[in-house]
């Protein structure tokens, strides 16, 4: 989940380095293995795309999209942080970091990140609609109910965070 408009989308920004047609290579292979859910290929073709010069928030956010599939959450967070840099206006990427930092025990940082992820999804651009039109053939409204789904799951396991807590400290 999370995946389905990167996955067809090209990154968009200029270039320091030459050959970033072995780039786009690595990074369209990539893509395949990654709709095939075959994450170890997918990474080593991201990984490739990146030593090549691809520097796009695109390509951060599939590596980091591959790590946190294959259970590497610490390893996802810095990609995510680079695609961040990178575009800070989608939502998704927010999403997904949210998702490594519940994997993580970062369950605040988790709700700063769904927070903004709702945030950034109620704004009308061409990322949101692709997004939201994704979402509907799922049955969801709007991205803003899907994401809110998990704001809930996170607020609820911070609640239980918090008792144990102060069960703890009263012992």
């Amino acid at each position: 989940m999370g995946l389905f408009t990167i996955l067809f989308t090209k990154p968009k920004t200029q270039y320091q380095k030459v050959d970033m047609i072995e780039a786009y290579k690595e990074y369209d292979k990539g893509l395949y293995f990654l709709k095939d859910n075959h994450y170890e290929r997918a990474l080593m073709c991201m990984d490739e795309a990146i030593k090549w010069g691809l520097n796009d928030f695109n390509a951060y956010s599939l590596r980091a999209s591959c790590l946190q599939s294959l259970s590497r959450d610490t390893e996802a967070l810095d990609d995510f942080d680079k695609a961040i840099s990178l575009n800070q206006n989608d939502c998704n990427i927010f999403f997904q970091r949210s998702l490594s930092r519940t994997n993580l025990g970062d369950l605040e940082g988790a709700y700063s990140d769904l927070n903004t992820a709702i945030k950034l999804s109620k704004e009308k651009n061409e990322t949101n609609t692709e997004y939201r039109n994704e979402l509907m053939k799922q049955g969801y409204k709007n991205i803003d109910e899907f994401y809110s789904l998990y704001l809930i799951r996170i607020e609820l396991k911070l609640r239980e965070k918090r008792q144990a807590e102060t069960n703890n400290r009263n012992i």
